[in-house]
């Protein structure tokens, strides 16, 4: 609970952020489906700390989990995605842990990436 209050006061501290670039054989579909699976069987990727007036900060596990923020999709490019992520509020009530599929798309085909944050 430490690190919630310290975030608090410095918003975006003590977050890490990871980015894992995708080969192009990857099926994306394939990897978002599969992530909200994952995301359904592991308590710990959908645990929340709220406050609860008689006993203080608690953390909890939600039951039901939006898929959008199990794992949306987004295009961009991966600094401007970064940049907003590092702007998301991080607080009580709030999903722990972020992800996304990121496709940088270019006129290009050669140069388009895509990432798995």
């Amino acid at each position: 609970m430490y690190f919630l209050a310290l975030t608090a006061k410095h918003p975006g501290d003590y977050v890490a952020r990871y980015a894992f670039r995708l080969l192009p054989i990857i099926d994306i579909q394939c990897l978002r489906v599969t992530w909200i699976r994952v995301v359904a069987e592991n308590p710990i990727l959908r645990t929340r700390i709220i406050d609860i007036p008689t006993r203080g900060l608690v953390q909890v596990v939600v039951t039901k989990h939006s898929t959008l923020h199990a794992c949306q999709t987004v295009n961009m490019i991966l600094v401007e995605y970064l940049d907003l992520d590092r702007s998301a509020l991080t607080g009580l009530g709030l999903p722990l842990v972020r992800s996304a599929v990121l496709q940088e798309t270019h006129a290009d085909a050669e140069l388009s990436q895509s990432f798995f944050i």
